[in-house]
């Protein structure tokens, strides 16, 4: 008997999901329940004449309300309260469910109510938006998410929607910031924030507490958004919230976060919150591909003060932290006074540094199949790929550190008081500033495999203070970068150079000053704080008396003036043709270091090439390891062109 009335209960539950009940109370497993909002004076067909009603009205998990063109809906303000549904945009009339929008379809407006956000979520709540605009938000006052305010728990999920000329004080587009428990936001297809202000932060996003933002799919795009007077003109992240940002942008542009503004953090700001715990203030960010011919970029964002692309917040004296950790990405056409790229502070709005400071930025430093820094899962799990052969990818370039007069300012990579700065395969090419790179007491600090050329600045190219630990510049080139006045390199204290090749023949190498290594264990004396081995550069006399080195008048790179700069080619060359060998020292100089595995390119290091006597070892110097020819024999008698890279 039982499963009899289960039967019935089942087969008046199909019935009633189909039809346009005004309310429907049995709920089954399998079955959708179905709402049309639409005139009912003249529709016999729709379930509500406001979409307020159709939520009021939902009791069933997954209650699909679909919104048709029988009203206009201007001065919303929506309520969802505990209820799992979605709301789609209908081109149909009432009664047809209709297919799947692929954009916005229908447009609800907040325009002419200045109460409250567009929508308002809150309880446990699960909502779905498809194929809708919202815009016109602009509650008045302290407010919060002038689209969408979400301040319950569970999840809101977006699909084929815009939310754009949307004002809010902290979240112009959408604020998530649960109470009680946590809240995911997804970013699905087709879907635009475009063209919201925040007043303080998050211009078009804000996500806070315990929310986690995944931006992955394609198609979707954060753009042209305001933080006027704080953080995060395209997406504010406050700890404990978290981020994870892979989608290939609009049309597969790479370009997800481009053209928005804030004070600090153009693109993107992921500030710690100083709640004394770690686990509840750190705030966590990770950038990565998830299609092989589009790297994601961050590109085209300003800051009027730090933090063109991406600013970091720590706050050393409550233990939280803020951390980037980006995989085969881009960085590009960011402008700010100061960290046109990235900005890294442990102190709040960079005021001031300490040794304790807590934050991180890792770039191709870890293991995409390990959570590493910024966990909690190994991105693969997420659809992170890695780029395709000839794929624009790893690159910071053109980025700009200008101050409001225009003039070059502050760097384009800028941390002070920081956790950890770790650098590997990363491109800076044609960026300007007065440094390009400025780290100032930091914990653990590297750039591995690195290429940085083609770029401007007034000072420096790269500018190290270390007080804890040294900063290692291992298997780099630097070449052709113009510097106005100063060294390649300036180093206070801890600072290693080793298998790198510097080419800059009008300027000395290293400003090298002495620190005290009180603090510092790498340092043997304050006269020992400085490791130089296995070096080649235009100038070697600055080196202070390196180990193994060698100063050159020619590194014979493949093609450093082409007059498209991007097209230049920093290769080596290394050829032996009827006997006639061509090949740059650098190639088969120095010891391999294990540790750093592959070259730029991601080929071997300690390739030997046989026409090429080995020097110290068989590891060529800088970002690139020539690599010889697949099954080809190295003979002059065949008149073989081993390799041309």
């Amino acid at each position: 008997m039982n499963a009899i009335l289960r039967t019935c209960a089942v087969c008046l539950a199909c019935l009633l999901g189909e039809l346009p009940a005004h309310a429907i109370s049995i709920c089954a497993v399998g079955i959708t329940p179905k709402i049309w909002v639409g005139d009912v004076a003249t529709d016999a067909q729709c379930s509500a004449n406001s979409i307020q009603a159709a939520i009021d009205s939902v009791t069933c998990p997954n209650t699909q309300i679909y919104i048709t063109g029988e009203h206009t809906y201007t001065a919303e303000a929506l309520n969802i309260q505990g209820k799992s549904l979605s709301l789609v945009g209908s081109t149909d009339v009432c009664g047809v469910v209709p297919a799947s929008p692929t954009t916005d379809v229908r447009t609800i407006s907040g325009k002419g109510q200045t109460s409250s956000s567009v929508i308002t979520i809150s309880g446990s709540s699960t909502v779905t938006l498809d194929g809708l605009e919202i815009t016109g938000g602009q509650p008045s006052g302290t407010s919060n998410g002038g689209g969408i305010y979400f301040n319950g728990t569970g999840s809101l999920t977006l699909n084929d929607t815009v939310i754009d000329f949307n004002q809010a004080a902290f979240g112009g587009g959408i604020n998530m910031s649960p109470s009680g428990g946590g809240a995911t936001l997804t970013i699905g297809s087709g879907t635009l924030i475009d063209e919201n202000t925040a007043q303080q932060s998050g211009g078009g996003i804000l996500i806070s507490d315990n929310t986690r933002l995944f931006m992955l799919a394609s198609n979707s795009a954060v753009i042209l958004n305001t933080a006027v007077e704080a953080y995060g003109g395209g997406i504010a992240i406050a700890g404990p919230a978290r981020a994870d940002i892979g989608s290939p942008g609009l049309g597969f542009s790479g370009s997800p976060v481009s053209l928005n503004t804030a004070k600090y953090g153009g693109g993107i700001a992921i500030v710690a919150q100083p709640t004394g715990n770690a686990s509840t203030g750190s705030a966590v960010a990770r950038i990565f591909s998830t299609s092989a011919t589009s790297a994601v970029s961050i590109n085209d964002n300003t800051a009027t003060s730090q933090g063109g692309g991406i600013y970091l917040q720590g706050h050393a004296s409550e233990q939280t932290t803020a951390t980037l950790c980006g995989f085969e990405f881009n960085i590009t056409n960011n402008t700010a006074p100061d960290g046109a790229a990235i900005f890294a502070t442990g102190d709040a709005a960079g005021q001031g540094a300490s040794v304790d400071d807590d934050t991180g930025v890792q770039l191709n430093a870890g293991d995409a199949d390990d959570a590493g820094q910024c966990g909690p899962e190994p991105i693969t799990q997420l659809g992170a790929v890695d780029c395709a052969a000839n794929t624009p990818c790893n690159e910071i370039s053109g980025n700009s550190a200008v101050n409001a007069d225009g003039a070059l300012s502050g760097s384009v990579i800028s941390m002070s008081g920081y956790r950890f700065f770790e650098a590997d395969h990363v491109k800076m090419r044609q960026n300007s500033g007065a440094q390009i790179v400025n780290l100032v007491i930091g914990l653990s600090n590297f750039m591995w495999n690195s290429l940085i050329v083609d770029n401007h600045s007034t000072h420096e190219v790269i500018h190290s203070e270390q007080l804890w630990h040294v900063f290692s510049l291992d298997q780099c080139t630097l070449a052709n970068n113009t510097i106005d006045d100063g060294y390649v390199i300036f180093g206070k204290a801890g600072l290693s150079m080793s298998n790198d090749l510097f080419f800059q023949p009008d300027n000395s190498t290293l400003d090298y000053q002495e620190g005290t290594t009180s603090l510092n264990p790498d340092c043997v004396s304050d006269a020992f704080c400085l490791f130089v081995k296995y070096v080649i550069s235009g100038e070697t006399a600055s080196l202070h008396n390196p180990f193994l080195s060698l100063q050159l008048a020619d590194p014979l790179f493949v093609d450093p003036s082409n007059s498209n700069i991007s097209e230049r080619d920093y290769h080596l060359q290394a050829s032996d043709q009827n006997g006639v060998v061509t090949a740059s020292q650098a190639v088969d100089f120095a010891p391999t270091i294990p540790i750093e595995g592959n070259d730029l390119d991601n080929h071997p290091r300690g390739q030997v090439i046989s026409f090429v006597p080995d020097v110290y070892g068989p590891s060529d110097v800088g970002a690139y390891e020539v690599q010889p020819l697949p099954d080809h024999i190295f003979s002059d008698s065949f008149g073989d062109v081993p390799i041309l890279l």
